[in-house]
């Protein structure tokens, strides 16, 4: 199963989150076998909230991330 780490500037990290958690679905769109278009079309879309499920890459449970 293919992932890509989230990067973020450590001033825009969103609270608990790490730079190596996985992003495994955006707005209920599964994420894996999304290109980074995808990705960008998916957190830009008419909503004004953004609904990420991440998963720690060490293993764990997943968590529902909102972003404004």
């Amino acid at each position: 199963m293919q992932h890509r780490r989230i990067l973020y500037d450590d001033a825009k990290l969103p609270l608990s989150t790490t730079v190596v958690d996985l992003v495994t679905s955006i707005n209920g769109q599964r994420a894996q076998g999304m290109t980074s278009f995808d990705a960008l079309e998916a957190i830009q879309g008419d909503s004004e909230t953004v609904l990420m499920e991440i998963r720690p890459a060490s293993g764990g449970s997943s968590r529902e991330v909102q972003l404004r």
